[in-house]
């Protein structure tokens, strides 16, 4: 029959599915430090400035959203209908407008490798959504993307985490109020 799958076929397929290198399906982004601006601040004051700059930047693109992608994803599900795909433009559109405003952030000297490495989880971020939206009613295609975005998603918690334990170290202290704390692990949190 036309579209069957054999029986056999299926480890054939796991196995030419593992193959796939992840990598051709969403590029790294080349974020490098002539992409972001280095102030020449120094201090906790500084620091606690930049990262309430970054948190507030954050919030305000992916607050206001009516559906986050986990929302579109969880449609989708349900309907099974990929033409719900294009609920992922405005979360795409918040992450491009974040990059943005994240990169005209001055970044503390010290803290150009934190700068470099939130811009690239976001980058990744935003470009597997894209390829995960242009892939259409390939459901493959669509699958292999979202387990791509689903590590780097972990990878990303790993980097925050990373942070959270260095600004501690150093001394940086963060309110209840300050946005800022949401880079401190709740975990971690005085």
């Amino acid at each position: 029959k036309r579209g069957a799958v054999a029986p056999g076929a299926l480890g054939g397929l796991s196995n030419a599915l593992a193959s796939i290198d992840p990598k051709s399906l969403v590029p790294a982004p080349n974020i490098t430090r002539k992409d972001i601006s280095v102030s020449g601040a120094q201090g906790r004051e500084a620091v606690q400035a930049y990262f309430k700059a970054v948190a507030e930047t954050i919030l305000a693109e992916f607050n206001p959203l009516r559906e986050g992608e986990t929302a579109v994803f969880l449609k989708i599900k349900e309907s099974g209908d990929l033409g719900n795909l294009n609920g992922l433009d405005p979360v795409i559109t918040a992450y491009t407008n974040a990059i943005a405003r994240i990169r005209a952030i001055p970044v503390p000297q010290g803290y150009e490798s934190f700068a470099i490495e939130e811009l690239s989880h976001l980058t990744r971020a935003r470009d597997a959504l894209q390829a995960i939206r242009m892939s259409g009613d390939d459901p493959i295609r669509i699958a292999l993307l979202l387990a791509k975005r689903g590590r780097l998603d972990t990878a990303y918690r790993a980097f925050l985490e990373r942070n959270s334990s260095e600004l501690i170290a150093r001394g940086i202290p963060f309110t209840a109020h300050d946005s800022g704390l949401g880079f401190i692990d709740e975990n971690k949190r005085p």
